[in-house]
């Protein structure tokens, strides 16, 4: 592999792990504040909007869609 892929490849790990922190905080959050499920439900929610909003901002961009060669349905059955 490229070793600009592999750095690459590691920076997305290390977001994988944050981001697994970051649920697992959310998780705690959630069993201790039931109430919060909602509105966390929403943060969330608003957060993704804006990746997929900031992933097509950079597509156009660059005229290259980052995304071509992904399979979101893979993504969905096996996530």
């Amino acid at each position: 592999m490229d070793r600009e892929l592999e750095i690459f490849e590691q920076k997305l790990d290390n977001l994988i792990k944050e981001t697994d922190e970051l649920l697992q905080e959310l998780a705690q959050l959630r069993r201790n504040n039931p109430a919060a499920k909602a509105q966390s439900a929403k943060i969330i929610e608003n957060h993704l909007i804006q990746l997929s909003r900031r992933i097509k901002q950079i597509c156009k961009a660059n005229n290259d869609d980052i995304t071509a060669g992904i399979s979101f349905l893979k993504i969905k059955m096996f996530g």
